[in-house]
């Protein structure tokens, strides 16, 4: 029998981050495909594709809330506009603690807020908490809804 593969949709649009995140999921035991979208123009896009072909539907998302070009709380309001993704869990994932960032994203409908450690170790014992958190022991509707 073969293992579910689970989507995670990443916004993030700083390359290092980007490239720790893929690392510490590689060390996750969860069987985990990555898609990196920048904010603004790629989101747009995706969005539109999504529109036309529902099985690129991501099981999570890991949103960061800073960027240059567009804010973080903009583009979780767009993807909890959006029909197909109004269920599938956001996680912000942001190097922000200001208490407003994270009221204001839990108000825009994330379901968890988590803070960017600055240390490699604990960046990593996060992301294999979230992935096992939401892909190992959370029941997610995905499978349910199309």
């Amino acid at each position: 029998m073969s293992q579910k593969q689970y989507q995670i949709l990443v916004i993030e649009d700083e390359t290092v981050d980007r490239h720790l995140i893929q690392r510490a999921v590689s060390l996750s035991q969860q069987p985990v495909t990555l898609q990196f979208l920048s904010q603004g123009q790629e989101l747009s896009q995706w969005l539109s594709e999504l529109s036309k072909d529902s099985s690129v539907l991501p099981t999570l998302i890991l949103l960061n809330l800073n960027s240059p070009m567009q804010s973080g709380l903009e583009i979780l309001k767009q993807l909890r506009q959006d029909k197909l993704l109004q269920l599938t869990p956001v996680i912000v994932f942001s190097a922000s603690r200001a208490s407003a960032d994270i009221l204001k994203s839990y108000q825009m409908g994330c379901n968890s807020y988590v803070c960017k450690p600055a240390e490699w170790p604990d960046f990593c014992r996060v992301i294999a908490a979230i992935i096992d958190f939401w892909l190992g022991f959370v029941k997610l509707p995905q499978e349910d809804r199309l």
